[in-house]
């Protein structure tokens, strides 16, 4: 193929793949808003926690104010100081606020700008946005007073513990690692208590599933491709991080105290909230075996199901890419999914998400690995958990610049906007005839 050739294909490409401005539709000018505002209250943020306003009990600078307000509302749970003794209550609330604005708040807009433009988010009807933000609001009080009359014990006052189990209950559900309880990751000071475990790993997993797929399990009617892909795909990674740490030496000399139902339940909590919140009972990540850290990338990566509090490129869109892949192997046409013929228009969109995905992280290691001179395995740690909005703060050894903590606040950004701003860009008022029958959708 010569290169004029090859330039006439990339213009065809791109005049399918891309709308044009004079056909950018209302919905997807509230795309660009919902955008817009995402920065916005990223910026209204840093400068409430930058300033001496009373959120901070001591001075922060800009970058570190930016980065924790990014973190919060990107619902990453990374902080460059201990938020525990860095924040006034003041500060806390305000963090708890982010984490719902860019969690709940943010999951609830989006499904419903996507609805509008015709997405099938739900199988049989189309849910408020306020209806999604109210049962998240629910959740999160319920999972919050369990763990705070659980915790009553450690506080001075009933209030103090409800409110501790609050925010650890945002946190959870927000798939974020934030921790107010030490100043030091991972999240429980009492690794040893089963309650906690099982309360955050539950509110964790219900937020990496999102209610998307939660009210699809619930009406029993499973009709969505997305809700068996999700489950399908969450099962495979959880399996497949546990027996990665059981069979780590490094983890098992950590937890061979324990019996063997104790070790399944913190592999289990391990797997789940690593790739989800970034939380890890390991003191750190890299002192594991290369397999294991690859595989637990892989599922950070990859990330949870679309609508849910977490990031990641989501499992739908790698399992389109999986089956283009094979299907261009064998050299067939089309990619058929549950007895569905997906568009290639559909195909392409989950192209550029993998693709954009790989790019920003592959960007990020390098830089974060030139200017900091980092290791390069551990910078593709620091940029694949921003990308998936995880966790990053134990994950670097040594203080971060202030261009690397920008760059991985960026990867947040793009990690929690990007993808649902690739997608809805590609969607019009108008959808095919066939439009009605697809039950798989990305982002």
């Amino acid at each position: 193929m010569n290169a004029p050739d090859l330039a006439q294909r990339v213009r065809e490409f791109m005049a399918q793949a891309l709308i044009p401005v004079k056909r950018i539709t209302p919905p997807q000018k509230r795309t660009a808003l919902v955008g817009s505002a995402f920065l916005g209250s990223a910026f209204v943020a840093a400068m409430l926690f930058w300033l001496p306003l009373g959120f901070s009990q001591q001075a922060m600078s800009l970058g570190d104010a930016w980065f924790l307000a990014v973190s919060a509302l990107t619902a990453s749970g990374a902080s460059l100081q201990p938020i525990a003794t860095t924040l006034t209550p003041a500060g806390m609330w305000l963090v708890v606020v982010l984490l719902h604005g860019g969690g709940a708040g943010f999951m609830s807009i989006t499904i419903g700008v996507l609805q509008r433009l015709g997405v099938p988010i739900f199988a049989h009807t189309k849910i408020r946005g306020w209806r999604l933000f109210a049962a998240v609001l629910l959740i999160e009080a319920w999972a919050g007073a369990l763990l705070g009359w659980h915790w009553r014990g450690l506080y001075n006052s009933l209030p103090q513990a409800f409110f501790a189990g609050l925010f650890h209950a945002t946190s959870a559900f927000a798939n974020a690692g934030f921790d107010w309880m030490t100043a030091k990751s991972p999240l429980l000071p009492m690794l040893n208590d089963l309650p906690s475990l099982a309360i955050i790993g539950t509110t964790v997993m219900i937020g990496s599933l999102g209610l998307p797929v939660i009210v699809d399990v619930i009406s029993q009617r499973r009709k969505l491709a997305q809700t068996t892909i999700s489950l399908s795909v969450m099962g495979l990674l959880l399996a497949g991080g546990m027996v990665s740490l059981l069979i780590s030496p490094e983890w098992q000399s950590a937890h061979a105290q324990y019996s063997w139902g104790q070790q399944l339940l913190y592999a289990g909590f391990d797997a789940l909230a690593w790739r989800t919140a970034g939380i890890f009972q390991h003191d750190d990540v890299m002192q594991l075996p290369v397999l294991a850290r690859i595989g637990l990338l892989v599922a950070m990566f990859v990330g949870c199901a679309p609508g849910s509090m977490g990031g990641g490129v989501t499992p739908t869109t790698v399992v389109v890419m999986v089956l283009a892949g094979w299907n261009l192997i064998r050299q067939r046409r089309g990619v058929q999914l549950f007895g569905q013929i997906l568009p290639q228009p559909f195909v392409r969109r989950a192209a550029i998400i993998l693709v954009s995905g790989v790019v920003v992280v592959c960007l990020s290691a390098l830089l974060i690995a030139v200017i900091d001179q980092i290791a390069l395995d551990r910078a593709v740690v620091l940029a694949t958990a921003a990308f998936a909005t995880s966790s990053v703060s134990d994950t670097a050894t040594t203080p971060l610049s202030g261009a690397v903590t920008t760059i991985l606040s960026v990867g947040m950004l793009w990690g929690r906007v990007g993808v649902f701003l690739i997608v809805s860009a590609f969607y019009g008022e108008k959808l095919p005839k066939n439009s009605e029958k697809q039950t798989v959708w990305l982002g």
